[in-house]
């Protein structure tokens, strides 16, 4: 990375973070993604697979797809009048909910595979540890 913050380089990632509304929550976002690829082998987040059998798709990608998935979903059942979405937690969720796959995976002699944290924890644990600590007591706990 250049000159550019880590802030700077999580919202040119991931797009939508910019759309969380509670900068305290914004802030937790790019914490998450910061610490996350601090403790991986990744130079860059975008380097990371989705998953070692398919390298070719990468995990910014999914995550964007995945958080633009369920703003549309959101979208349809508020047009239907069924229910208000916290859009800040969506958003939130969407952009966390696969952090650990960082620390997940590696690529070593030129192939992709589970790192020893991937080998040791079930997916998603690591992202669960994170969101804890970096939440003690909001509704992202709940």
């Amino acid at each position: 990375m250049t000159t550019e913050s880590i802030t700077e380089y999580v919202e040119r990632l991931f797009p939508t973070v910019r759309q969380i509304s509670d900068p305290e929550l914004r802030a937790k976002v790019v914490a998450g993604w910061e610490r996350a690829w601090k403790a991986s082998s990744w130079k860059r987040i975008e380097d990371c697979p989705k998953s070692p059998n398919l390298p070719t798709d990468d995990l910014v990608s999914h995550v964007n797809a995945v958080t633009n998935c369920a703003l549309a979903l959101a979208d349809a059942f508020e047009a239907m009048g069924r229910m208000t979405v916290d859009r800040d937690i969506l958003i939130t969720a969407g952009l966390l909910h696969d952090i650990s796959k960082l620390v997940e995976f590696e690529q070593r002699d030129g192939k992709y595979g589970l790192s020893e944290v991937g080998t040791k924890l079930s997916h998603a644990v690591y992202a669960t540890h994170v969101v804890l600590d970096l939440t003690p007591t909001n509704t992202l706990r709940d």
